[in-house]
């Protein structure tokens, strides 16, 4: 009776997560940056001074073949202090990296981002326990990426706006070329479930712990509406008025959903819920499959031209994430292990 108790609990909890894919899907309007003055400008809000604390920073690029030496996508730093607040992007190699406090933190793995393609990168900082080092962990495509240790604890909070688009602390280096949207700001830890969940779909503006929510689809105007509970707007350029620093309504970042990017019609993931073999079939070109627990930690892989079997006899029970890709596209699934 207990198991069975544990699976309705683990089967609520994937049905959950599923339920969230339900919401609106994201469309193809963005905005467009030049990656030299382009920029919008949100106001500071205290919700977005995290201190030493933990927070979610996470957002929808399409990034140009050329780039200057480390674009920021986010921004949170004053203009004055280069040193202050965090930043958020790729570098000038397509690679998802950070700063922090003046701090980069650049993954050494993972795609290059400059493919003409819309990709979603996130970021998320936990608190270390004890004498235990802070972390912060990125995210592509709704996968874990991989998590860097943090010491000192670095105090990101700054009075300055946050920018989307690049960083005018140090717009030689910080300013991004292309696309940018649905740009979310959360005030507590996102695990790799959640992410990959919500990544390809409008969510509620009332989610619990969403602290700025910038769509950039409202196709025209000078404002950018926060949809969080917050309604912190911001506006393009550095001010309301029509301006060269302006970025561009644009329709070019398609992004209309984890179903348009993935090849779910093609690959076919049972039993679900799962003991001890994992199957999956539909496999007919060299296809990477790899099983990530709940914290995003990586913990099968395998990489076939054909259908497979995946021995998950000594995984704990809970629920996983499944990323399958090959040329045709990406696909995420949930697996629920069942003992």
């Amino acid at each position: 009776m207990k198991k069975n108790y544990i699976l309705m609990a683990i089967t609520l909890g994937l049905s959950l997560l599923g339920s969230q894919k339900a919401n609106a899907q994201i469309d193809s309007r963005s905005l467009l940056f030049n990656g030299t003055t382009q920029i919008v400008t949100v106001p500071d809000n205290v919700a977005y001074h995290f201190g030493t604390g933990v927070f979610t920073v996470e957002c929808w690029i399409k990034a140009a073949t050329t780039q200057t030496m480390y674009p920021m996508a986010i921004s949170k730093r004053l203009v004055s202090d280069a040193f202050s607040g965090f930043g958020f992007g790729i570098d000038n190699m397509g690679k998802v990296w950070a700063q922090l406090n003046g701090s980069n933190y650049i993954p050494s793995y993972g795609a290059d981002l400059r493919d003409n393609t819309c990709h979603h990168i996130a970021l998320s900082r936990t608190k270390g326990t004890g004498a235990a080092a802070d972390t912060l962990k990125f995210y592509l495509d709704g996968a874990f990426l991989g998590i860097f240790t943090m010491a000192p604890s670095y105090d990101v909070t700054d009075t300055g706006p946050l920018y989307i688009g690049g960083d005018l602390a140090n717009p030689g280096n910080n300013m991004y070329s292309g696309n940018v949207n649905e740009v979310r700001l959360w005030n507590y830890v996102r695990t790799a479930a959640q992410i990959s969940a919500n990544e390809g779909n409008e969510i509620s503006g009332a989610t619990a712990g969403l602290v700025g929510y910038w769509r950039l689809n409202d196709g025209t105007g000078q404002t950018v509406k926060d949809y969080s509970s917050l309604a912190n707007n911001g506006v393009l350029g550095n001010t309301a008025a029509v301006e060269s620093t302006d970025p561009v309504w644009s329709t070019s970042c398609a992004v209309t959903g984890i179903a348009d990017y993935s090849i779910d019609k093609q690959i076919k993931i049972y039993p679900n819920p799962v003991i001890n073999t994992l199957n999956i079939t539909g496999i007919t070109s060299k296809t990477t499959i790899k099983l990530y627990d709940i914290i995003g930690k990586e913990v099968l892989a395998v990489e076939t031209e054909n259908n497979t079997t995946m021995d998950v006899s000594a995984l704990k029970q809970g629920i996983y994430s499944i990323v399958t890709e090959n040329s045709i596209g990406r696909s995420f699934n949930k697996v629920v292990i069942q003992k």
